[in-house]
Parts: structure tokens; sequence; C-alpha cells
């Protein structure tokens, strides 16, 4: 059998025709896994993303807490300070009433022996409470009879 040009013809042509395809095929496979890499590569940059926003948004949580955590130690110190200045008023009232007291009954009180020892004497003490001013009240009274 001798081989006909046509047939000949016709098979490098279809030969040809199969190359052709087969290139074809190759690109697009090709061009699928670059669209596939693409596709990859796209989501992780979203993971990327989406990491480097949770990262950001615990670092704000973290600044936050710092700033209570500050925010709270302030609150303790200003109420101690607050404490320490009424202590330091109640102390002051309580000299105040004691010189006030002293100076009243130096000036007040006519000027027997004993109440000149008292005057002298009633700048020492303090009169914090009802029970030490009923005294007092007492012994100014009799003080003034006794005059």
């Amino acid at each position: 059998m001798k081989s006909n040009p046509i047939n000949q013809s016709n098979n490098q042509s279809i030969n040809q025709s199969n190359q052709s395809v087969n290139q074809s095929i190759q690109s697009i496979q090709s061009i699928q896994s670059i669209k596939s890499n693409q596709i990859q590569i796209n989501q992780i940059n979203q993971i990327k993303s989406i990491n480097q926003s949770n990262q950001i948004k615990s670092n704000q949580s973290n600044q936050i807490k710092s700033i209570n955590q500050s925010n709270q130690s302030i609150n303790q110190s200003t109420n101690q300070s607050i404490k320490s200045i009424k202590s330091v008023n109640q102390s002051i009232n309580q000299t105040n009433q004691s010189i006030n007291l002293s100076i009243y009954l130096c000036i007040l009180v006519p000027a027997s022996f004993k109440t000149k020892q008292f005057c002298e004497t009633s700048s020492l003490f303090y009169v914090g409470n009802i029970k030490n001013q009923k005294i007092l009240r007492d012994f100014l009274q009799e003080g003034c009879l006794q005059s």
C-alpha cells in the first residue's frame, strides 16, 4: 500500500492540529494555575489583613485596659487625698474649737485663781465631745456664780 499524498498531508494537518490543541490546553491549564495562585494569594492577603486588624484591636484593648487601670489608681489616690484633707480639716476644726474656748474662757470668766489656772491649762486640751463641753459649761457657771 502506498501512501497517498493527500492522506499524508491530512495526517500532517491533523498532527499539527493536535499539537496546536495540546499547546492550547497547556496554555489554558497554565492560565488556570496562575488564576488559582492569584486566588490563593488574595485569600492569604485577606487573612493577613484580618490578622493585622485583630492585632490592632488587641493592642487597642490592651491600651484601654491600661488606661482603666491608671484611672482606678488615680481614683484611689484622689480618694486617699480627700480622706487626708478631711482628717486635716477635722483636726483644724478641733484646734480652732480649743483655741476659741481658751480665748473665751480667758476673756469672759472673772479672774479668780481657779479661773486663771483653768485658762492657763485649757489651751492644752481639745474639747472634742459633748460631755467635755457640758463639764466646761458647768464649771463656767459655777465660776460665774462664785465671783
